[in-house]
This record gives C-alpha cells, structure tokens and sequence, in this order.
C-alpha cells in the first residue's frame, strides 16, 4: 500500500515553488543536471517543479530525461504521478505549451506505467470475426433475477449502471427480469423458479469458497440457469474462485474472447463471451440525432485510473500535438449524486455529443482489453477511432466499421484523413452502427442467451 505521508510530501516538493516565484529563480540558476542525477527525491521533484512553472519547457524536458525515480516503490510513484496530473489538469497548467514537459516529468517518474503501451506487440495471429449462435425466435416467457452489486468504486464513488443496463436488455426483448442488490444475494428465497439468475462475481468478494458454495446450493432450488459475471476479466481477481465453484455455477461471461479462464477445458463449453452487456439501444433519441456530415468532429470521454496511468501519455500528446479532439476526463469514483439511469445518459450524450470518438484501450499492464466503450461508440451510432486492440478484430472489420491507431502519429493522419473525407467517415460509421445491430445488440444479446437457457 501507498505510504500516505510519503505521497504528500512529493506532492508538497513538486508543488512548492508555484507560489515562489523568487525561489523559482534562485533554483533555476543553480540547475546542474549532472549534480541532481544523484541529488535526493526532495530536490528532484523541486527542481522539475520550479522548471515546468517557469515555462521553460526545452530545459524541464531535458532535465527529466536525465532523472529517475526508483527510489520510490512503484505503487508510490503511480499514485504520485496521477495525483500529479490530476491536479494540474485542474488548474489548468497541462495546456498545449506545458503538456509535452508534463508528460516526461511524469515519465521519468514512473516510465513502466506511463510507456506501457508503446510496448505493446500485437499477439493475436489470426484476426477473424467470433461466432456466436443466435436462436431464431425469443421466447418471451423466460424469467430472470440479477443480483450486482452497487459499486464498482468504493462507497461514494459513482453508483454502478451494469446491472440495470443487462435488466434494459433483456426487457427490451420481453423478457421478465428484475434488478437486485447483490447483497440481497445471501438470504435470498422465493416460492417461484426461474429460468436464470445473473449474479456479479463481485457478490462473492472475500467470502470463503466454502460459504460461496453453500449460497449457491441453496440458490439452485430458485433457478434452473446460474450465470457468474465478471465486467473486468482482464485483471483475473476473480478467476481462482470461479475455478474453485465451477460445480455450482451453469456459465460464466466475460464479455470478451481471449478470456483466458473462458477458454480452459473446466469452462470451455460453459463460458459466454458475447462482448457486451447491453450497449445504448433504447436512447433512440441520441442515436438518431441528425448530424451535418459536412465536418468530422472527435471526442474523447474516459477516466484515469491507476491501472490505465499510461492513459496520461495519450492525453498529453493530444494536448501538445493541439489535436482536434475535446477531452472529458471523467470520475467515476466521486458520486455524482445521480442514480444509474441519469449517469449513463449525461455519459452517452457526451459520447455522442461529436462525429466520432476517440477510445484509448492499453493498460498500464501491457494488456490492451476491447473495453466497453469500444462497443457504446459504434451502438451509438458514432465513428470509433480506437487505439490497437487485437482482439477487437474478432468483432469488428478495421477499415469497415472503425479506424485504428498505434501511435500519435497514426492518429493524427487518421484524424486529418477524416476530417477532409468527412462522407467516407460518415459511412464507415453507418456500416459499423448496422453491423452491431446484426450481432451485438440488445436484440442479439437476448437471441444469443435464449440458445443456453
């Protein structure tokens, strides 16, 4: 865990020239980049500090090339580096002049996070579309619970929307499913039997195997189907109790195809891995919404968390290459005292407030997972421009349902293409929005479920 006390004093060392412009000076005249290689963490944070706040960006840049931090433990220096961002995006100073000497200050911090994803290589050999079975006719009989949980974020943070977006789904075809809090889960009984019951893997978090298995026995006198969901396979927390509960539970989704519990013998012909739980069908009004393809416009609206810090190096490169793209970091970890539906339509609305929209995918752990967003752009009917993920190739035609970049300047041409051809965006948008609804939408979603229940 991250020493508190240690992270502000950093904070305190960077920040501590801002409101000294006369120590700002002093320091500055005394920089001696071969003496501060060895200096201690105090002294090379208040030097970068006092360099990025002078505005010489050429000598701050070559300052923070020569320094290295690794006398900080790695979880410290990542939470440094994205309090650090944080609090300047707020103020104001990562503009188009300082961004390019705040994004190797923050480098030179924590290199392993922030250049994570140009180390990416791509690992998936054979780039063709998944197959999935869809049954002919939905029966409009089944019946359903969901159970899952509230947050995703600690308690505070904003309320979690899965749940009630795989409820809309699946109601939006007539089936009967109702929402349930996860923890509702444990003393859980009915007089009625159901089809199916979805249950959030984060339901099961720190219980013991033992007790999870007794649950979920208890459970099997309610519903002939138990499906376990995990929204975050990539980070594999959950994978250890899946395997140990295999005998309890019918199927388990992951809404991806190179989960690689999903594709273990225990779960291969058990595991579901259509690639989204519900994208924004119902908001007919957003999707419909004409817009004048006489112009090409992009957005880009995500948060920065630890495990996506590299997301920081994105970022400031579209700032300091003044790149024609509108930047909405959000925060999903402080309330934002809206329920579920409210906060995902303010969301989707932001999303499709431009032509197309800009989707950062790679980790700061070298993976590159086909995230949500990748799927809400195209159900939205807006153009995704999206950094390389290999396995979204198994879902999506690059070229004929949405573009792909590898580095800022693969997306800089992709943008200035775009923007003068604005009627072949427009139309590689329509073919991406019809080919969702053939596969993966809502409709789909349920024909798909229908064919294992």
């Amino acid at each position: 865990m991250p020493n508190s006390n240690n992270i502000t004093k950093y904070i305190q060392n960077f920040l501590y020239t801002v409101s000294r412009p006369h120590l700002t000076d002093a320091l500055l005249s005394s920089v001696d980049i071969e003496k501060l290689v060895h200096a201690d963490v105090a002294i090379k944070l208040m030097s970068l500090g006092a360099l990025f706040h002078s505005g010489d960006s050429s000598k701050c840049v070559q300052l923070a090339n020569h320094l290295n931090f690794k006398e900080i433990p790695f979880d410290e220096r990542s939470l440094l580096v994205l309090i650090i961002f944080t609090k300047l995006i707020e103020h104001g100073f990562a503009n188009t002049y300082r961004a390019n000497a705040l994004k190797h200050i923050l480098t030179a911090i924590c290199p392993e996070a922030l250049l994570a994803h140009t180390q990416h290589k791509d690992l998936l050999t054979q780039k063709s579309l998944i197959k999935l079975n869809y049954a002919h006719t939905i029966n409009t009989a089944v019946r359903g619970l969901i159970f899952f949980s509230e947050f995703i974020f600690a308690p505070g943070s904003r309320k979690c929307e899965v749940g009630y977006r795989i409820q809309q789904a699946l109601a939006s075809q007539g089936w009967r499913v109702s929402l349930h809090h996860s923890a509702d889960i444990q003393h859980y009984s009915s007089d009625v039997t159901y089809d199916f019951v979805v249950i959030d893997a984060l339901a099961f978090n720190q219980m013991e195997v033992d007790d999870i298995c007794v649950i979920l026995s208890r459970l099997r006198r309610y519903f002939r189907k138990i499906i376990l969901i995990d929204t975050d396979v990539w980070a594999g927390r959950f994978d250890d109790m899946l395997r140990s509960i295999s005998d309890h539970i019918d199927y388990i989704w992951g809404f991806t195809s190179d989960w690689l519990l999903a594709n273990e013998p225990i779960f291969r012909d058990r595991s579901i891995v259509f690639p989204y739980f519900g994208g924004f069908d119902n908001l007919s009004e957003i999707i419909d919404a004409d817009l004048n393809w006489n112009s090409c416009t992009f957005n880009f609206t995500g948060s920065v968390q630890l495990y996506n810090l590299n997301r920081i190096s994105w970022l400031l490169d579209l700032v300091h290459h003044n790149l024609p793209i509108i930047i909405k970091i959000t925060t999903p970890e402080i309330d934002d005292g809206l329920d579920p539906v409210h906060s995902q339509h303010i969301y989707a609305q932001t999303v499709a407030g431009t032509h197309g929209a800009l989707n950062l995918t790679s980790r700061c752990d070298g993976s590159q997972p086909a995230t949500g967003r990748s799927f809400e752009v195209i159900s939205l009917k807006r153009l995704l421009v999206q950094e390389s993920c290999p396995v979204f190739h198994n879902y999506f035609v690059e070229g004929e349902h949405f573009f792909e970049f590898s580095d800022i300047e693969q997306l800089g041409s992709t943008l200035d293409f775009l923007r003068t051809h604005p009627k072949t965006a427009q139309a590689i948008c329509t073919q991406g929005h019809q080919f969702y609804k053939e596969r993966y939408s809502c409709k789909k979603l349920v024909e798909h479920l229908q064919t294992i229940l």
